[in-house]
């Protein structure tokens, strides 16, 4: 999947770990365009685990998780981690 000029440096490595392999040409599309803007690879990876630990968490199936150039052209490297959800604090009634 690599280019000769190595536009899709990196890409292999993070593709093979993204968890949801739908379109890879539309991946490999996206990835090209977000060049520019996208952290290095090891960024990506470690933002990558980190999500996918959340979203094992969450017990998120993996029809939910964004198609690989979705990820990629929303930049969802950058999401912030997930808080966790507050305990609840049982109906009480007042007076």
């Amino acid at each position: 999947m690599r280019s000769p000029d190595g536009e899709l440096e990196g890409f292999d490595s993070w593709y093979e770990a993204y968890p949801r392999k739908k379109a890879p040409g539309d991946a490999q599309k996206a990835w090209r365009q977000t060049a520019a803007e996208r952290p290095p690879v090891a960024t990506m990876l470690a933002a990558l685990q980190r999500q996918i630990a959340e979203w094992k968490q969450q017990g998120r199936p993996i029809d939910r998780v964004s198609y690989p150039a979705s990820y990629l052209r929303g930049k969802e490297w950058a999401d912030e981690p997930d808080k966790p959800l507050a305990a609840t604090t049982p109906y009480r009634r007042l007076g």
